[in-house]
């Protein structure tokens, strides 16, 4: 029995591999600009629209990692990039995850801009502030998209944003969840933006208008994210602290089949390799080990025990209810799940 249950812990590992790394719809179809700020604020799209750092600190981000994250003071913190795109973008995507501080009192800045000229003129902007999240052309102006949402309600903790625009039609998403679609006709007039600004507006008075908070992974598409992508993005987090927790948890894992496998007095490799049997065939060379998990996975696990296991461990291991599987929960969840219970 113990042998099993260990057999267990190796296939719900492989099965959640598997199961984050190849449930994902492809978000890199399209995609112009991506800027993880793992460290530094690189183009990682390979389009080489690079952004520099002025002011703006790199701090930990929504799991916890530093140096992965920038956090920007709401004086004059910006970050800057080449412009992205040649006119008003459409189709066009932006996609971020946003954190502003509890104290802060209100916002009112571009999270993605194309500006610089000294008319003031900017496009393909996407402004946040205290009521409202707005896609905006200027010029001509006046024909801005908006939603209206009370922001107050995601200070202190990290949310998702994604804008997407095509034709007469722009869509609001927050954590995933269409918030509005608005009709929008208003087609940019003015004179070329000369950079791409990042928490900040930079017109014919200077830099204002500064974020205050953090922002990490934007993504700029030249087409629309559709829903079950904007899921994969928002997902992938899960998926990542998934894959860091068995990664990171071996260990424990191991130590606990290891307290399995000596109390039931079974050693699963023979040191010489040889196999030997007295009739209940507790020895085992690799290869044979090998079978042994080959068989259980064809005679275990169909599909419908597979869903059920991720199911279990989804509805388990959420011990705090935030939604997210960390180190911790996740080892828990697949101990108990395997029958290994740990001291």
């Amino acid at each position: 029995m113990k042998y099993y249950k260990f057999l267990n812990v190796l296939l719900l590992v492989s099965i959640l591999f598997g199961f984050t790394k190849i449930s994902h719809a492809d978000v890199n179809d399209g995609l112009v600009a991506y800027y993880p700020f793992n460290g530094n604020a690189k183009d990682e799209s390979g389009n080489g629209k690079d952004g520099i750092v002025e002011g703006a600190s790199l701090t930990s981000d929504k799991k916890g990692i530093s140096d992965s994250a920038y956090r920007f003071d709401g004086i004059d913190d910006r970050i800057s990039a080449p412009t992205i795109f040649e006119g008003d973008q459409d189709p066009f995507t932006l996609s971020a995850w946003l954190f502003i501080d509890k104290e802060v009192d209100s916002v009112n800045a571009p999270i993605f801009i194309e500006c610089g000229h000294f008319d003031g003129a900017h496009r393909n902007s996407i402004w946040i502030n205290s009521n409202r999240i707005t896609f905006d052309q200027f010029y001509p102006g006046g024909g801005s998209a908006s939603l209206e949402i009370d922001i107050n309600n995601l200070h202190g903790k990290w949310f998702h944003v994604v804008v997407t625009k095509s034709q007469d039609l722009v869509s609001f998403f927050i954590n995933t969840e269409l918030m509005a679609t608005v009709e929008h006709t208003e087609t940019f007039s003015g004179n070329t933006p000369q950079i791409t600004s990042f928490g900040a507006l930079l017109n014919d008075q200077g830099w204002g208008y500064f974020f205050n908070g953090k922002i990490d992974e934007i993504r700029i598409y030249d087409r629309i994210l559709f829903e079950d992508e904007i899921n994969t993005l928002y997902n992938e987090e899960c998926a990542l602290m998934y894959q860091q927790g068995f990664e990171a948890g071996k260990k424990e894992l191991n130590i606990a089949v290891a307290k399995a496998v000596a109390e039931a007095t079974v050693h699963l490799i023979n040191p010489d390799g040889k196999s030997v049997s007295d009739g209940t065939k507790i020895l085992f060379t690799q290869e044979e080990l090998n079978n042994e998990i080959t068989n259980a996975t064809k005679n275990l696990y169909t599909q419908m025990k597979v869903n059920e296991i991720i199911s279990k461990i989804l509805t388990w291991g959420d011990t705090n209810s935030d939604g997210k599987i960390g180190l911790e929960e996740a080892v828990k969840a697949l101990l108990i799940t395997s029958g290994v219970h740990p001291d």
